[in-house]
């Protein structure tokens, strides 16, 4: 039960420290879907923020990365947010 409650605190730390470093139009856009295995995924209803994403990726990735090592890669797809 104890590492259900860690897996979740920090899903919801990973979550936050993205949120923060979105900016607040995009924020408007996308959402963080979830982690699969070492992936960040992303969800997005615009295809242009979902672009937007896509240029900031590597910097995106750094940023989490640093407090993060698990996370390796970050995918963002579109669709209903």
């Amino acid at each position: 039960m104890k590492k259900k409650q860690a897996e979740c605190s920090v899903y919801e730390q990973i979550v936050s420290l993205a949120e923060t470093i979105l900016d607040a139009e995009l924020k408007k856009h996308v959402r963080v879907k979830g982690i699969s295995q070492d992936t960040l995924v992303f969800l997005s209803d615009s295809s242009a923020a979902a672009f937007t994403v896509k240029l900031h990726k590597e910097k995106l990735l750094r940023d989490i990365s640093k407090a993060f090592p698990e996370i390796k890669n970050i995918q963002i797809k579109t669709g209903t947010v």
